[in-house]
């Protein structure tokens, strides 16, 4: 302003000492900006040089100012710290190296006086010299061929699940025309790796031709010198739906910036406004509906159309599972991580094939020539016992005094406990009898504890095994004669003949 003011009266015809005056600024100040302009007035010979000049904002020559505060001890302590993040940076350090503000703080707990932004630019010169990133890295903006490629990654969110606030990994898959899909899932890990693949290339209606992915521990499963070699996850995957696959550089997001925004966009797009949900389904479905609306925005429907169209057709969807062969220990349990599953006795101290699920696991029988079923379980995502009571019906043969207290019958679904209770309460031997026998008839719990309430019904006092298996062997069960107490029926008699003497007797 004090340089366009004094112009201003410059040009109108004023001379030094009245603009002085006029606007009360110094003489020198005046002074020097008349010379100035009065250079640059005798350069302009119609280039501009004038017009330039009055644009032209004023410019300060700092650079051999002398640093007041910035000692020389303090300029040593900061220039240590860079060289040490040089070092862990490149011995897999990176995460651990010191901030600016890192440094101001230890120059603080020092005993030096010194403000934060003096410490910053001094960290800012110094790194050109030091680390080597004086030049600002440039980039190459690419074009796409529709379908060519999708980027992948994870990221995390915080949201309440039936009041529960918890960090869920989000899923999410960008196509070239910014084309997004997201999905939520409680681990970041081989399963939920495969099944994200099989969601969004059903959502997309197609494959595309390459999957971009970063470092990610479940698409490499080491590096051998400057190679990478993906999991078997990932090359199942590949061979089953034919993409090829390529991963980025190290810490070099940039090489996939659709995802890197993707996951940004649908964590703000969607959370910002709710983060509240009854269940893990219902966010799902909630995120799914988000992606929908984005991809149905008019600056990008049109190319995210075009692109779906030029996907590889999806003939059918991967079954996503992992499987491992697992020992099974003496409690007739084979452990996957640090839950235990049970199998029937008959396995004990042999191998088990395990198929593992997002939601449940299978175990099989190998040994023969083909794949016998042995075992399905609901998948535990936490320590836990899961047994199943019909597995240790052989043990509990020779073992009928284990049953009570057994883990496996206090699994067992609450109408047969309910009926070992009420019925068999110290007679193990003749409850684990009937549930063998059961077993061999395929006879679901639920019909042996129909079986149990027809007897009570039909006036059986003591329901026993023989009671049962006669009315799930017998299909008119009108037809079984009750079997009743000998002192019921004395007391009856006794109230009858009480009651015929009464009747009998003259008033």
């Amino acid at each position: 302003m004090v340089k366009n003011e004094i112009i201003s009266l410059l040009r109108q015809g004023c001379n030094e000492s009245q603009v002085a005056r006029k606007k009360k600024f110094s003489r020198t100040t005046v002074r020097k900006w008349a010379k100035i302009y009065h250079a640059a007035l005798a350069q302009s010979n119609g280039d501009g040089a004038l017009e330039d000049f009055l644009c032209e904002k004023p410019k300060y020559n700092s650079s051999g100012r002398q640093k007041r505060k910035l000692s020389s001890s303090m300029m040593e302590y900061i220039d240590n710290c860079l060289k040490d993040n040089i070092v862990k940076s490149r011995t897999g350090r990176k995460k651990q190296q010191m901030l600016n503000s890192d440094i101001y703080e230890q120059l603080g707990k020092q005993g030096y006086d010194i403000s934060y932004t003096t410490v910053s630019n001094y960290v800012k010169e110094r790194k050109a010299q030091i680390i080597g990133q004086g030049s600002k890295e440039g980039f190459i903006k690419q074009w796409y061929i529709p379908g060519e490629n999708c980027e992948f990654d994870w990221g995390e969110v915080n949201i309440f699940i039936r009041g529960k606030l918890q960090r869920i990994y989000i899923a999410a898959a960008s196509l070239c025309s910014n084309g997004r899909w997201g999905s939520l899932y409680y681990r970041q890990d081989t399963l939920s790796f495969m099944e994200s693949h099989v969601a969004a290339f059903r959502y997309f209606n197609g494959i595309p031709g390459t999957m971009v992915y970063d470092n990610m521990r479940v698409a490499i499963k080491q590096f051998t010198g400057h190679e990478k070699k993906p999991t078997d996850a990932l090359v199942r995957m590949s061979a089953f739906y034919g993409f090829n696959f390529r991963f980025c550089n190290i810490a070099s997001g940039n090489e996939k910036g659709h995802v890197e925004r993707s996951v940004e966009v649908l964590r703000r797009k969607a959370f910002s406004i709710r983060d509240r949900f009854e269940s893990l389904d219902q966010a799902n479905q909630y995120l799914l509906e988000v992606c929908s609306e984005l991809n149905a925005d008019e600056h990008i429907r049109d190319s995210f159309v075009l692109e779906k169209n030029s996907l590889a057709p999806l003939a059918s969807d991967m079954a996503c599972f992992e499987a491992r062969e697992l020992k099974v220990d003496k409690l007739s349990t084979f452990c996957l991580n640090n839950s235990h599953y049970s199998v029937p006795g008959r396995y004990i101290r042999k191998t088990a094939w395990v198929k593992m699920f997002s939601s449940h696991v299978l175990a099989y029988d190998t040994t023969g020539n083909q794949k016998v079923l042995i075992a399905r379980h609901e998948r535990s995502y936490q320590p836990r016992w899961i047994l199943d009571l019909t597995h240790y019906l052989d043990i509990l043969k020779v073992k009928p005094g284990a049953l009570a207290q057994s883990v496996a019958l206090q699994q067992a679904p609450e109408n047969i406990r309910n009926l070992f209770g009420r019925h068999f309460s110290g007679k193990e031997r003749s409850f684990v009898e009937l549930l063998i026998y059961a077993a061999e008839r395929n006879t679901s719990y639920d019909e042996l504890c129909r079986a149990a309430v027809t007897a009570e019904r039909k006036g059986v006092k003591e329901v026993t095994q023989s009671h049962i298996k006669v009315i799930l062997e017998n299909t008119d069960q009108d037809t079984i004669q009750p079997v009743r107490s000998t002192d019921i029926t004395r007391f009856a008699q006794d109230n009858l003949k009480e009651l015929s003497q009464l009747l009998t007797t003259p008033l």
